[in-house]
């Protein structure tokens, strides 16, 4: 049955949905977790609306199961460009319940999946000391798109400590977009030392023109 249950996933056709749901109730862990895992990589609304049901009524290793299947069927809806579908459920699964795995890329999902929008989700996360969510929010700023997001991005540098700023500066070197200049600059030239040699290092690729030359050369 489980093997029956994986292929259906592996095809990903709705019109497995009802089938696959009416298994979350079976007795046998082993064939629920197949079936919401199916159910995930089916990555409908309603799928999403039948493993949501399963994971409120769920508890231990069969609770993690369903938030990693709740984690796939998300990823699948913002790939079927259903991103206010998808957001919901990435909040739901960077609760302090779940594994911090879970949390992390729930997290991650919750700002990307908003685009834009998740602009201040990331941003606080950047500010607090939740290992799981910090980790979040340094993968959600390299690949969140856009000038506006590296805009926002640079002009919280000064705000955060030291540690954090050379992270932020590496995160802006990688994102490679000239709108982040003027802050890098400023980091190369008035910060703390760490800051300021990670600033350094990080011009190039953030610089499509001469402006960082002049301090380079002074350095």
């Amino acid at each position: 049955l489980v093997g029956v249950i994986n292929s259906l996933g592996f095809r990903r056709d709705a019109a497995a949905t009802g089938a696959l749901a009416g298994l979350l109730a079976n007795s046998d862990q082993a064939v629920v977790t197949a079936a919401a895992a199916a159910l995930g990589r089916i990555g409908s609304v309603e799928a999403a609306k039948q493993i949501q049901n399963a994971l409120s009524k769920a508890s231990g290793a069969l609770q993690t199961a369903m938030a990693d299947a709740s984690l796939t069927c998300a990823e699948n809806l913002v790939a079927a460009k259903k991103n206010q579908a998808a957001a919901p459920i990435f909040d739901r699964l960077y609760a302090t319940s779940f594994p911090d795995h879970i949390r992390t890329a729930a997290m991650c999902g919750a700002i990307t999946a908003r685009q834009d929008g998740g602009l201040p989700l990331l941003v606080k996360q950047l500010k607090g000391q939740d290992k799981a969510m910090l980790a979040a929010a340094w993968r959600a700023a390299r690949e969140l798109p856009g000038s506006n997001v590296t805009k926002a991005l640079a002009a919280e540098l000064k705000s955060l400590p030291a540690e954090k700023q050379v992270l932020l500066v590496e995160v802006l070197g990688d994102r490679g977009d000239q709108a982040a200049l003027p802050q890098v600059l400023e980091a190369a030239q008035k910060g703390e030392p760490k800051v300021r040699l990670t600033a350094l290092r990080v011009l190039p690729r953030v610089d499509d023109g001469k402006a960082s030359l002049p301090l380079l050369l002074q350095t």
